[in-house]
């Protein structure tokens, strides 16, 4: 996983991405729900802005979340690049 190319993301059904803004760099992932699985973010219905490649990378929280939840392996390298 890449933390800098969403299409790298763990993907699963209720499972989504988004910036707290359009200015943002870090992204959070969102289970089902308007508040990030690091509970550092609440998004706005209907708002947020989804991750493109090139200056969006993934919270480092949200990764250990999604690690723990099964979604990464503990073996499975972050690359920060």
């Amino acid at each position: 996983m890449n933390v800098h190319d969403p299409a790298t993301w763990p993907q699963h059904p209720g499972l989504f991405y988004r910036r707290s803004s359009r200015y943002g760099e870090i992204a959070h992932a969102f289970y089902e729900s308007t508040r990030a699985v690091c509970n550092a973010r609440t998004l706005d219905p209907g708002g947020g802005v989804r991750p493109t490649p090139g200056y969006t990378r993934l919270c480092s929280n949200c990764i250990g979340v999604l690690r723990n939840w099964g979604y990464l392996s503990r073996s499975e390298e972050v690359e920060e690049t």
